[in-house]
């Protein structure tokens, strides 16, 4: 249930099942409840850092494009049609498509690869 079939190795945990076992427990007397200590999940942490080289990496592609293709050339039809043809539908459309593609769940997640 919490887990996908991703294509690649990483993000196959969903993290939308918390079946993490609680390392201590605390216990308020005064309202009748109990909060647990949870260890931190390593698959998130790892995701998380894929999440940042891979936006990173993209980023940095785009801004190489365009800074030779528009900043270099500025008010022509190419630095427009580049900017609002090419890089505009790239950056609204394969953050969409990732989430898609990876199976991507979790909320953290999603929100990190929004434009």
């Amino acid at each position: 249930e919490g887990y996908n079939d991703s294509p690649i190795m990483f993000f196959k945990n969903t993290l939308t099942v918390e079946d993490r076992e609680p390392i201590e427990l605390f216990r308020s007397h005064e309202n009748d409840y109990t909060v647990g200590l949870l260890l931190p999940e390593i698959s998130f942490t790892i995701d998380i850092l894929v999440l940042l080289i891979f936006q990173s990496a993209l980023s940095a592609a785009l801004a190489v494009i365009a800074y030779y293709g528009i900043i270099k050339k500025p008010g022509t039809s190419t630095a427009f049609t580049l900017g609002y043809g090419i890089i505009v539908p790239i950056t609204l459309a394969v953050p969409f498509a990732i989430i898609d593609f990876l199976d991507i769940r979790n909320r953290c997640f999603r929100m990190g690869f929004m434009p």
